[in-house]
């Protein structure tokens, strides 16, 4: 019948108010009004109910087609009575609540959208009168099944119309391919040529529109150069001001140094007529004297020693500032070099570069070596152990066969004695097996006993090498203090001119601040060689503390003091800046108050930035050469002399003033000593007055070096004020990678970080000559997909046709058909490469952030391979995590397309080094073998075993066999971001073959499937909270235990002679063994199976540190080891894994861990207590 929901509402609520006031609505009213309170309602409501039924009214004679739907009476009636009994329970105030969602649920227009709508009345007429969503579906059904009706039509129309476009499309391109040909063959040089005037005279048309169009040159010169002019005068006029305020000051120093200087002059000329004065009355008076003695003799020489001992002590106090002076100032040609300190490492990179990777070959062929000598170690003493226990079962057979026969023979001979001994079975058969104990146990410990020879042979090699190592370590900083200092030659005026204009105004502080840190540590030495790590950044490269103590060697050797210990040696990364913090403490000024050790640890960027340059403007390191073979040392030693010797005859002249002390020294020297005597202090005059003309030129020097030095000084401290202004703020540096934000809380400036720019160029630059053949080839490919779909449409349209299956290969293209398509693809032009090319490049730029990060978790996965690149397992993980391999689009990508564009980004240089990196470990391999010798386990015969006594693994061994291998296998490799991100462009192309442009599919790729599923990496976060001072104190508490179980896991590097020396470390293996042994690593089936293999390996790969360049392990080790300050960061990502929940703090789960799981079970390995040795 009619629906209520098609027809005009108005019609309906008329139709309903006709029933409401007819007799049986007048009765359904009241009798609804009264179901909670009358029994009888029921049954009434029952055959009123009944009567709106079809059939009810049928048995009335009425139309059923007609009649009134009674699902909408039934459900206002439910409505109604649920309404009176929530009424009902008004104590439950929720009750009220929910019936309103329930009618809202089963009634359209319950809850209306018009504010203005009265709310509907909650009786039997309010409820009638409202639209039941059960009556607008039923009405829907009609109109949707009409629609998929007209849907298939269209589909199937669709269909035949791409059938007829396609064959269309083949008769044309047959017409339009015989056409070219006879183009090619008849007009082609008319076309050409027709062609290139046409396209020269568009060019032309196009560049003299472009010229009508755009705006002139010399428009934009003009306002350009008036900005600029405006903008150099606003320059010009703060720099004036500042160096009119700054040379006033040093004018007015300068004019203090002249004046000091005209009045030692004059002092020194005044001493000099007093001295000639002074010797013509010393011979007048001595011919007085010789004439008569009278008092005012004595008086005159009084006066005149006071005269002379006065003048000596001014002359000599003047000295000793001005030497103070030049002590203290920076010299000019060392700030110069600061500036150059740059260029001076881009300089040296390639053979630093080269040094290193011949360091990583003598590395490589060291720990190809250990291996296989480990490896035969290890099949030696299977075999022995097998020998070991046979021989141990065939010496004690054989031996309690002796012990009982020894024992029989006691009792022989015992017979027919006062101690007979009587014969017993139970002490023949201990005997008998006390002699087979002794004999197996003899057995055994000659076995252990070559097993401890061998190992202790191996330990003594390790020893004796270091020890002439540690010789070479000592013997090389001396040269390479006086190699360094005889290569670095002071630069030309125009760069030291060059470099003070760069320092003061150019580069910016942070740059600045980076180049005086570059300048000292280039200068430095760690381990008795040249200290080659970068600082880069103010985070990563400080975090662990190595160069800082480094720097603090260079700027600070005069409070270091023996307490401090080698720091060389120091693999704590806690005690390495608690050590250099105390160090800046005693410095004078103290250059601490601010920094801790949780601040570096936790890599903040601002206050590592202020305490460098609090360091760089109290303690430069700058100073002039004060060396021992330097001027000053000599003037020094010269000044110091004169000083002694003004003493000494200060001594004497204070002697003439005294009639007695005269007398005295009159008897005991004779004329000639005394006219030694004054001869002496003449001398001392002469060297004085010398000695200030030596000082003079160092004293220029000095000027010139304050002069140099002061407007970079007052430029990094107003900077130092900055940085203390970003954190008085509490605001945060913006991530790399992100723009600055003030809303966000951002620093309104960024550090300079060479780290992240370098890393920036990786993850965002593709090689365009590749992009190109990629373009051609996604075009191709394109057509070649779209081919071959056509194609089996048309196959499968013709089998249904034919009324057949589909052969095996029908539905494929054929080699002619394939030619077809890759001869009509038109090679991309220059124009749109370069469009394309930095399209993509600039979507990369723009997720920098989020692609970076995806790049480094997956990078970090556990199944082999290093930890900053990406295998093959790792790409298809990433691929699966993004959702975007196989499904059922026949437009989308192959799975086999996947692991395509994956192997598609290898390139020639990568076969190559791949090629040259197999050879080189083939070639140490042989070489290891060479040094190593025979095999000693190939001596010994094979044990065989019968198939009764082999023995299954136990849950044990099952327990400590690796799942996965730490290395890649034969074949495979790892790409690092600039292949991967071509990959990822390759997935783009092949995968959305229906967007036209390269961008917007890679832009879809990455917004839609790559930043939405794929996980992240996020370290940065993880170690500001282990750098927490609660952390902290866990790790330093436990620090022996700690450092216990390490060193047991980690071994020491066997030293590379003229290499620097490397850290104790973990390779994979053994950390695995640590976490095994510590009951750590669990397995499936486990009661808690909350850190798998997979998820410790990829703890390990998380924790590596990023080393500058490949082959270098100046900064963790090496990207396969695992160094002191990565194995505490490891013990808090387990933590993390054990004790999930959030809620808890890292240092109750750090804490935890180690006390109720890792050290109980280490108590049987590395906390093992040695046993003491009884008294």
């Amino acid at each position: 019948g009619d629906q209520s929901v098609d027809k005009d509402q108005r019609d309906v609520r008329r139709q309903i108010e006709e029933y409401l006031s007819s007799e049986m609505g007048s009765a359904l009213e009241h009798v609804s009004s009264n179901l909670t309170r009358d029994g009888a309602s029921h049954d009434a409501m029952c055959k009123i109910v009944h009567d709106l039924t079809p059939a009810g009214q049928m048995r009335d004679g009425m139309d059923a087609k007609s009649s009134f739907e009674p699902n909408r009476v039934s459900t206002a009636i439910s409505c109604q009575f649920l309404n009176q009994v929530s009424g009902n329970l008004s104590q439950f105030m929720h009750l009220q609540t929910i019936c309103e969602e329930l009618y809202s649920f089963v009634y359209k227009d319950f809850k209306s959208d018009d504010p203005s709508a009265e709310a509907a009345p909650k009786e039997l007429r309010g409820f009638m009168h409202g639209m039941p969503f059960f009556e607008l579906a039923r009405s829907l059904r009609v109109h949707v099944t009409r629609l998929e009706e007209e849907r298939k039509e269209l589909e199937a129309e669709e269909a035949q119309l791409v059938v007829r476009r396609q064959v269309r499309k083949r008769v044309v391109r047959r017409l339009i391919t015989e056409r070219q040909r006879q183009l090619m063959h008849v007009f082609f040089g008319q076309w050409r040529t027709t062609v290139a005037k046409i396209h020269e005279k568009r060019m032309e048309l196009m560049k003299w529109f472009r010229k009508l169009t755009e705006i002139k040159v010399s428009d934009v010169f003009k306002a350009w150069h008036a900005w600029m002019i405006k903008s150099q005068l606003e320059k010009a006029k703060r720099e004036k001001s500042e160096y009119e305020w700054m040379m006033g000051t040093l004018g007015e120093e300068l004019t203090d140094a002249k004046n000091k200087e005209s009045k030692l002059e004059k002092e020194l000329e005044f001493c000099t007529t007093e001295k000639a004065r002074l010797e013509k009355e010393l011979e007048d008076t001595l011919a007085a004297i010789h004439a008569q003695k009278v008092p005012e003799t004595m008086e005159v020489i009084q006066q005149m020693g006071q005269a002379l001992s006065y003048i000596g002590t001014t002359a000599m106090g003047n000295i000793e500032p001005i030497i103070k002076e030049i002590e203290d100032a920076p010299d000019y040609n060392k700030i110069a070099k600061i500036y150059w300190s740059q260029k001076e490492e881009d300089d040296n990179a390639e053979a630093e570069t080269a040094k290193i990777q011949e360091e990583a070959k003598l590395r490589e062929e060291r720990e190809i070596k250990r291996k296989k000598r480990e490896e035969r170690e290890k099949k030696l003493q299977e075999k022995e152990k097998k020998l070991c226990e046979k021989q141990a079962e065939e010496a004690a057979a054989e031996a309690k066969i002796e012990g009982e026969e020894e024992y029989k023979q006691g009792i022989e001979e015992s017979k027919g004695e006062e101690d007979e001994k009587k014969f017993k079975r139970e002490e023949m058969d201990a005997a008998g097996l006390r002699a087979a104990k002794k004999a197996a146990d003899g057995v055994r410990k000659y076995y252990a006993d070559r097993q401890k020879a061998r190992a202790k042979k191996v330990a003594d090699d390790l020893a004796e090498k270091i020890r002439l190592y540690k010789i070479e370590q000592a013997e090389n900083e001396i040269r390479w203090h006086r190699e360094r200092k005889e290569n670095d030659p002071d630069h030309s005026e125009e760069e030291v001119a060059e470099a003070l204009k760069g320092l003061t105004t150019d580069l910016p502080e942070d740059v600045v601040l980076q180049l005086w840190v570059k300048f000292h540590l280039r200068r430095a030495t760690r381990g008795g060689f040249g200290y080659r790590r970068k600082v880069y950044c103010y985070t990563d490269d400080l975090r662990d503390g190595v160069s800082y103590g480094v720097l603090m060697k260079r700027i600070g050797a005069h409070v270091i003091t023996e307490e401090d210990g080698n720091m060389d040696e120091e693999i704590d990364p806690q005690v390495r800046i608690d050590t250099m913090m105390d160090q800046s403490h005693r410095l004078e000024p103290p250059a601490t108050a601010f920094n801790t050790r949780g601040h570096i640890l936790g890599q903040d960027a601002m206050l590592n930035a202020a305490f460098l340059s609090r360091l760089m403007i109290t303690h430069s390191g700058c100073k002039l050469e004060q060396s021992e073979d330097s001027e000053i040392h000599a003037l020094k030693a010269r000044y110091a002399e004169i000083k002694k010797n003004w003493d000494t005859a200060r001594a004497f002249i204070s002697k003439f003033s005294v009639w007695d002390s005269w007398v005295q020294l009159r008897d005991t020297n004779t004329d000639e000593q005394l006219d030694e005597i004054l001869a002496s202090i003449e001398k001392i005059a002469v060297d004085l007055t010398q000695l200030r003309e030596d000082l003079k030129p160092l004293q220029a020097l000095a000027i010139r070096g304050q002069q140099a030095w002061w407007p970079i000084h007052n430029r990094m401290q107003q900077w130092s004020w900055k940085l203390f202004g970003v954190k008085v703020k509490q605001e945060e540096v913006a991530p790399n990678g992100v723009d600055i934000d003030p809303e966000k809380n951002h620093a309104p400036f960024k550090l300079k970080d060479v780290r992240f720019e370098r890393k920036f160029v990786k993850f965002t630059s593709l090689q365009k000559h590749r992009i190109r053949d990629l373009i051609d080839y996604t075009h191709f490919f394109d057509a070649y997909k779209e081919a071959e779909i056509v194609k089996r449409l048309e196959v499968e349209e013709k089998c249904r046709e034919e009324k057949r299956k589909m052969e095996d290969g029908e539905d494929e293209l054929t080699e002619d058909e394939v030619d077809a398509i890759r001869n009509g693809i038109v090679p991309v032009t220059d124009e749109d490469l370069d469009e394309i090319h930095e399209g993509l490049e600039k979507l990369f730029r723009q997720h920098y952030f989020d692609t970076s990060r995806i790049f480094k978790y997956y990078a970090a996965g556990g199944e082999g391979g290093a930890a900053t690149d990406i295998s093959l397992a790792e790409w298809w993980q990433m691929s699966n995590d993004c959702q975007y391999p196989g499904g059922k689009d026949p437009n989308g990508i192959e799975k086999q397309d996947i692991e395509r564009c994956f192997n598609e980004t290898e390139t020639e240089e990568e076969i190559a080094k791949a090629a040259e990196k197999k050879a080189r470990k083939d070639a140490a391999s042989a070489k290891a073998d060479d040094e190593l010798g025979p095999d000693e386990g190939d001596d010994l015969s094979e044990v065989e075993e019968d198939e009764d006594e082999k023995k299954e693994k136990t849950e044990e061994e099952e327990y400590y066999e690796d799942e996965y291998d730490w290395d890649l296998g034969e074949g495979e490799r790892e790409i690092g971001p600039e292949p991967w991100i071509e990959g990822i462009v390759r997935v783009a192309c092949y995968k959305f073959r229906k967007i036209e442009s390269i961008p917007d599919r890679l832009k879809k790729l990455i917004e839609e499937f790559i930043i939405p599923n794929a996980c992240k990496s996020n370290t940065d976060t993880f170690r500001g909270e282990l750098s927490l001072d609660e952390v902290q104190s866990v790790y330093k508490v436990l620090k022996p235990q700690i450092m216990k179980i390490f060193r047991f896991y980690a071994r020491v590097h066997e030293p590379i002679p003229g290499a620097p020396p490397q850290e104790p470390s973990m390779d994979g293996p053994a950390y695995m063994k640590f976490c095994k042994d510590s009951r750590l690593v669990t397995r499936k089936g486990d009661l808690r199976h909350d850190f798998p293999e997979l998820a410790c390996r990829k703890v390990f790969n998380d924790t590596q540190m990023e080393e500058e360049e490949e082959g270098s392990i100046d900064a963790g080790g090496g990207a396969d080891e695992m160094i002191y300050m990565e194995y505490l960061e490891a013990l808090g990502a387990i933590a993390c894994y054990k004790f999930p929940n959030p809620y808890i703090p890292l240092q109750i789960k750090l804490d935890d861990m180690l006390k109720t799981i890792c050290f109980p079970n280490q108590d049987k390995y590395a906390l093992k207590k040695s046993k003491k040795k009884k008294k």
